[in-house]
Parts: C-alpha cells; structure tokens; sequence
C-alpha cells in the first residue's frame, strides 16, 4: 500500500511514517518544511495544505491517507486555525474522494471536550471546545465526516490527548 501523510515532518507524523516504514510499507509526506532526519527513501512533497491543486496531485496513487496537519494552540493562529484546521481538512476529504483514496485517517483533538467534569472520556462525551483551536478541530472533524458520508471510503478518527 501506498501511504501519504499529511503533516509528516511534525512529531506525529514522523512516527506514524517510522511505523509504516518499519512494516515494509511506501510512505510518501506532505508538508511545509523537511525535517533534517527525514529518510531518503520517502518522498517528500512540499505543499501548504491549503493548495487544492497540489493536494490533488500528491493523492494520485495513494491508497491511505494519514491527514495531520495541524495549526496548534501554541501558535496562537488566530483565524489560521480555521485556514487550516477546516478549509486544508475539507481539501483533503474532497480530494481523497475525488482521487480515489481508499482510507482516510483524521487526525482530530480531544480539545474538542473542552473541560470535562467527568471521566473517563468515551464516545458518549459530549463535545464542548471552549477555545478556537477546539471550535476548529471540532469543525474540521465534521467537516471530513459529513464530505465522505454516502462514500465506501472508511474514515477513521483520533482524538488524542495533547502530543
């Protein structure tokens, strides 16, 4: 199989495509800067998720897609976590489907509980983000949900704790 991973030069990303590369899978990154370790083995393409065309070109011949790319809270983005945490999640929903992905995995947040009163956290949490990188991360979940709803295309969603 063939895996593009979004935001493959962060923490996560680097580890997910270690992982992949490990179990003898093809691993390509997309991202807007290259890590200094990066193997030279995995293609790196270079492009802002917000660039509908080069995400597109990037899908062609994909079978997964590990989307990670991430505005996070200590960038203090502003409106930029809508630019990206929204607008680059609904880019890659749609070019996935247009492209043929045959799996998509959402990187989301537990951001998205806000401050949780009760635990454990489970899928009958309701959601409650209570700043703008939550209120993002909540929007670009469902954004990616409801653009592949109707589709064969599984997706699977993460919300994991602050990395």
């Amino acid at each position: 199989m063939i895996h593009l991973i979004t935001g493959g030069s962060g923490f996560l990303g680097n580890l997910i495509m270690r992982r992949l590369l490990d179990q003898g899978e093809n691993v390509k990154i997309l991202d807007i800067w290259k890590a200094n370790d990066h193997p030279n083995d995995v293609e790196f393409i270079h492009c802002d998720i917000r660039d509908r065309v080069g995400v597109n070109k990037a899908m062609k011949n994909i079978d997964i897609v590990h989307h990670n790319v991430a505005l996070v809270p200590l960038t203090k983005s502003g409106k930029k976590f809508w630019e990206v945490n929204v607008i680059g999640s609904q880019i890659v929903a749609e070019e996935s489907m247009k492209t043929g992905v045959q799996g998509l995995i959402h990187m989301s947040s537990s951001a998205l509980y806000g401050a949780v009163n009760k635990f454990p956290i489970n899928g009958q949490t309701p959601v409650k983000p209570i700043e703008i990188y939550g209120e993002a991360k909540l929007a670009g979940e469902q954004i990616v949900l409801s653009t592949l709803s109707g589709t064969n295309m599984p997706v699977i969603v993460i919300r994991p704790r602050t990395i």
